[in-house]
């Protein structure tokens, strides 16, 4: 595996991690890695626990939050890159993950003020709503 969490920390150091009286903590891989059970549980590729599937995305995701420390990790981050790796190698996805972020401009909706996200999500309601506006209120109706 190209992208393994070992020789990306030797690359970039160690990201996350706290020291505390000589200790290090690695609180973040272990977070980290407790999302990645989470993330399409129920597919056969992610569903074993420790399996390829999981590892891959684990390395992805923390290659990731290791290049971009504005972004870190965030949740939804996982599910993009598990249909990534749905679909090709992990390096391959680590690579279109990147793409994405940087070159497509995704990375500021997963800011941590998510203000793009909220613009996106605000100009998505509003043309539905002038698009279909029965489908709209009948919806509406509902919650």
């Amino acid at each position: 595996m190209l992208y393994n969490y070992w020789s990306i920390a030797t690359l970039f150091g160690r990201r996350g991690a706290e020291r505390a009286e000589g200790l290090v903590i690695f609180f973040f891989d272990f977070a980290l890695f407790s999302f990645t059970g989470r993330t399409f549980p129920s597919h056969p590729y992610f569903a074993p626990p420790l399996g390829h599937g999981q590892l891959c995305l684990f390395n992805i995701l923390k290659a990731y939050s290791i290049l971009d420390e504005e972004v870190g990790y965030c949740q939804g981050l996982s599910f993009v890159a598990g249909i990534l790796l749905m679909h090709m190698k992990e390096e391959d996805a680590y690579d279109i993950l990147r793409f994405m972020m940087y070159t497509l401009g995704v990375r500021k909706q997963y800011k941590p003020d998510m203000q793009d996200l909220q613009v996106n999500s605000r100009s998505w309601t509003v043309l539905q709503t002038d698009l279909h506006c029965c489908l709209i209120l009948f919806l509406r109706s509902y919650y």
